[in-house]
């Protein structure tokens, strides 16, 4: 509904005024970019993810959940060195920049994987998965795939939401969540 609910610390959506004071510190180094070669001129997305990496560090969080934009590999959200990367699904999508087979994609999307850093995956067609996987293991990231690592049973799911058990070996959690669609059961599952 709004621009601002993109943006969250501690659970509260930060302030429009907040968000463009964040955009106007940023204002000269955007002009300085598009000056020195327009070909190259961030993108509203590279402004927006260094506006939000602002407020992030100027709040001293000590973890940030962020979610990569179209692509990944040269998605501007990949200058972060995570703790962990999680790719939840691929489809054909902007397959105009990131190509046209799920593998293609997957490639893109799997350049969020970072050597020595886990990786958790998603429910991929087997196409894309085998991308993701041989990108975990050229660079060392260990790798969790939903269905063969740790999975997710949905106990019920009605207009109250979904009624969950998360199992990870002898690790399990029953969860509720209050929303619509099956598809938060894999959420859920990759976000424990």
């Amino acid at each position: 509904s709004r621009w601002t609910e993109r943006f969250r610390i501690d659970g509260r959506e930060v302030g429009g005024a907040a968000l463009a004071a964040a955009r106007e510190r940023l204002r000269p180094y955007v002009a300085a970019a598009c000056g020195e070669d327009p070909e190259r001129a961030p993108t509203f997305f590279d402004v927006t993810t260094a506006a939000a990496f602002l407020l992030f560090a100027e709040a001293r969080l000590d973890r940030v959940v962020l979610e990569g934009g179209m692509g990944g590999r040269l998605d501007s959200t990949n200058v972060v060195d995570p703790a962990v990367a999680c790719v939840t699904t691929i489809e054909l999508e902007h397959t105009d920049k990131l190509g046209d087979t799920l593998a293609a994609i997957a490639a893109e999307k799997a350049g969020i994987v970072k050597p020595g850093r886990p990786v958790v995956v998603g429910a991929l067609a087997p196409e894309a998965e085998a991308v993701v996987l041989a990108r975990a293991h050229a660079v060392g990231a260990p790798a969790r795939v939903l269905g063969r690592d740790f999975d997710v049973a949905i106990r019920r799911a009605d207009r109250d939401g979904l009624s969950l058990q998360l199992r990870d070996g002898d690790f399990a959690v029953d969860a509720t969540l209050p929303l619509l669609g099956v598809h938060h059961a894999a959420n859920a599952a990759l976000a424990v």
